[in-house]
């Protein structure tokens, strides 16, 4: 069985370079394309990353499986909405999609369960270099996407990159694959290199501001203790769904 499933891989691989080939000959609209889970604009994190790391975007070509921002998009040159409940719908959508494109490098950025099956489809199709870059988990600590589409997905993968050490390492951990750790990424200007103290202005003493997830128990616990030695008040913003922490309302208002 093993047997029979790598040579069928390696026909599939044989028969997307053939075709990757017939399409280059006849297309000449060559493109990058990056797969996400929504449209890509400042308005979220995912968005910001991919707009940083590429600026020049102009020969990106996104496909995305949802629309959260009313079609919002500010990255690429052409973009597309694959939406379906099954394999084969989406691999149909890809194939149409792309009909006058010759895919040349794919990046994957996977979320939802649909943003697995398009990268797929697209490897199975046309076999181009793969990249997988893991900026949320849906698999480990959430059960978003099932063990299957991770495994088949890591398994096509030419590279592995993981937005974290400790995704890095869960993931290898549980799908035997090397993942290279790429941290988020900011420009230059952005980071100070001299200390700013702000005056303090209010009168219930310091306060501060936190936008964004606290990931584990043990940083949750650190922040509320350095709150407590230091009498700072933070204000968080974050996702109101934060059921792998756990900790009072109310006591936590009190530190």
């Amino acid at each position: 069985m093993v047997e029979l499933t790598e040579n069928s891989y390696a026909l599939q691989q044989e028969l997307a370079d053939a075709l990757q080939s017939l399409g280059r000959s006849i297309h000449s609209l060559e493109r990058d394309i990056v797969v996400s889970h929504c449209e890509v604009n400042a308005d979220h994190g995912v968005g910001v990353l991919l707009q940083r790391l590429f600026p020049n975007s102009a020969e990106l070509l996104t496909i995305r499986s949802h629309d959260l921002y009313g079609g919002q998009q500010e990255f690429g040159d052409r973009h597309f909405l694959v939406e379906g409940n099954n394999f084969t719908t989406i691999a149909q959508q890809v194939q149409w999609l792309l009909h006058y494109y010759a895919p040349r490098r794919l990046l994957s950025v996977p979320y939802f369960p649909e943003d697995y099956q398009i990268s797929i489809a697209l490897k199975r199709m046309y076999n181009c270099p793969l990249c997988v870059f893991i900026m949320d988990d849906q698999n480990i600590y959430s059960a978003g996407v099932s063990d299957a589409l991770v495994d088949e997905l890591l398994y096509r993968a030419d590279l592995c990159l993981g937005i974290s050490r400790p995704l890095c390492d869960a993931y290898e951990a549980k799908f035997k694959r090397k993942f290279w750790f790429v941290p988020p990424v900011v420009q230059g200007h952005l980071i100070a290199t001299e200390p700013y103290l702000p005056e303090r202005r209010s009168p219930e003493g310091p306060q501060g501001v936190m936008i964004g997830n606290v990931w584990s128990q043990q940083w949750l616990e650190q922040l509320r203790s350095l709150c407590r030695a230091t009498g700072v008040k933070i204000h968080w913003y974050g996702n109101p769904n934060r059921d792998w922490l756990n900790f009072s309302e109310a006591e936590l208002a009190e530190d």
